[in-house]
């Protein structure tokens, strides 16, 4: 999320380098701009300043809500993979998702829905889902086989680049507030975010969109605990939701192929 200031840091000077985590190192290096990007168990290069990606807003003396404000800013290489026979027909809504926060946090089981519950959005006529979550539980994985509409896609996900090759190729992501949200925001990727009764603060209050991503929507909790009727919502909105998808798919497809065989 923060990496947008570093990269705006870089465009305008050639000497900057990135440290980050080893998972997004290779997404990273496909960024232009950086001069040398290190996970953060490297060695960093000779350096006359440091500086931590969250005090880059401050340091920039950015203080106002369009300053924040980003156009896509994470690029992917352009792949040529062969289309699967279920994508060719051009009114399937191609769906990724995320249903469960990162394990071992003190606020996962809040940020989380239950499979249990997010898999009644697989009832929704014309859509094919890919799992893009990571560390699903054998019980999901093996239900999810067993879907003629949905694909889990964990086991060909090294890293975040992993992530970010498959999501670049859906007209759609469907999250709970965890990486693959901010990921797909960074994107540009239309991205729908499942937010609990209390969020984050970077959600701020109230509001249905985001000034980090203009290309998000946020459907939050009305109540703690609640995620009936937030799947309620989400499956309605993504019921209408095809005419723009098979208009913009058919004016882009010559170029652009969707998912390896």
């Amino acid at each position: 999320m923060f990496a947008r200031f570093a990269l705006r840091l870089a465009r305008a000077n050639e000497s900057v380098s990135l440290q980050c985590q080893p998972q997004l190192k290779r997404l990273f290096s496909a960024q232009t701009g950086f001069r040398e990007v290190l996970g953060i168990n490297e060695n960093a290069p000779e350096h006359d300043s440091h500086a931590s990606l969250m005090s880059l807003p401050y340091l920039m003396r950015l203080s106002r809500e369009t300053d924040i404000s980003s156009q896509p800013y994470l690029k992917r290489d352009v792949q040529s993979f062969e289309l699967l026979p279920s994508q060719i027909d051009s009114e399937t809504k191609q769906v990724a998702i995320t249903w469960a926060s990162a394990p071992n946090s003190e606020i996962t089981e809040k940020k989380s829905i239950p499979y249990k519950e997010f898999q009644q959005l697989f009832k929704i006529p014309g859509c094919q889902f890919y799992s893009v979550q990571i560390n699903a539980g054998t019980t999901a994985i093996a239900d999810i086989n067993r879907q003629a509409n949905v694909s889990d896609l964990s086991s060909s996900i090294i890293d975040f680049r992993d992530t970010a090759d498959y999501i670049g190729q859906m007209d759609l992501v469907i999250s709970v507030d965890t990486a693959t949200a901010h990921l797909a925001g960074a994107m540009g990727i239309p991205t729908w975010v499942l937010l609990p009764y209390s969020a984050d603060w970077r959600w701020r209050m109230h509001r249905t969109d985001s000034p980090w991503y203009p290309t998000m929507r946020l459907f939050r909790q009305q109540r703690p605990g609640d995620w009936r009727h937030v799947l309620e919502e989400v499956g309605n909105c993504l019921f209408n939701y095809g005419a723009q998808i098979s208009t913009s798919r058919l004016t882009s497809s010559a170029g652009k192929q969707l998912l390896p065989a």
